[in-house]
This record gives structure tokens, sequence and C-alpha cells, in this order.
């Protein structure tokens, strides 16, 4: 930095890290289109594995259980569902609108074919997955 003021420097690295978080948040819940040709967000998901299972977590806020499903398709985890608008604001004005509702959908191509849905709970908008691995 050019200037010999902590807090001018400061400032300005606290603006990139605001817009690289801004980024993200972004990336995460940009649109994409959805293999039915309708708009659709994508939620993030995190994924470990070991040598006998792999666990799937997906943060998915506000989305019921009954309007949420996950299932193995061939080599792809499919998390698919539909979060819908609070009834309080229908008629009402919009002054931001960050959180993605609608349509909603996250493929993921696994290397592992032999899975199997062990375990699934979803529960206060937290997805957890155990796929176990079989022979």
């Amino acid at each position: 930095m050019s200037s010999s003021d902590p807090k001018d420097w400061m400032w300005t690295e606290a603006c990139v890290l605001l817009e690289r978080a801004d980024r993200l948040r972004n990336r995460f819940f940009a649109p994409v289109l959805s293999t039915g040709d309708s708009t659709s967000w994508s939620p993030p998901l995190d994924i470990y594995e070991n040598e006998r299972e792999i666990w799937v977590f997906s943060a998915l806020p506000g989305v019921a259980s009954a309007d949420m499903k996950a299932y193995l398709e061939a080599d792809c985890l499919i998390v698919t569902g539909h979060r819908h608008l609070p009834d309080c604001i229908r008629g009402a004005s919009i002054h931001r609108m960050e959180i993605p509702h609608g349509h909603f959908e996250r493929r993921i191509r696994l290397s592992n074919t032999n899975l199997t849905v062990d375990t699934m709970v979803f529960e206060n908008g937290f997805l957890s997955l155990r796929l176990k691995k079989t022979s």
C-alpha cells in the first residue's frame, strides 16, 4: 500500500474481503438452468469420504422436508426441491431479495458407483446424508 496511514490500508483490505465474500455467496446461490428447462438455484454442499462411506451435508434453511428429496441416479447424487416464499410477503414491495426461492437442484457426480443411501436426516434446514460403499 502506498498510504502510511494504517486506517487506509485496513479499510481497503476490509473492502476486498467483503467483495470476495459477496462473490462467494453469489456463486453458491447463482441461478442455474435445471434439466427441466426452468431456472433454479443450487444449494451449497460439503462432501467427506473415508474407506467405508461418503458423507454429504447441505444447508437448506426454510425448506420443508416434504419439499425436498435426495437420491442416487447412476453415478450422480441429486438433491432437489422447492423453497416457497413466505405468505406474509404477498403484495409487499421488495427492497432486497438475497435468499433464493423456488426450485433448487444440485447434481454431484460421484466417482464410486457402488453406493447406497444408508442414512438421510433432514433437521432444522440441514441435510445430512450417509452413503455407504458396497462391493
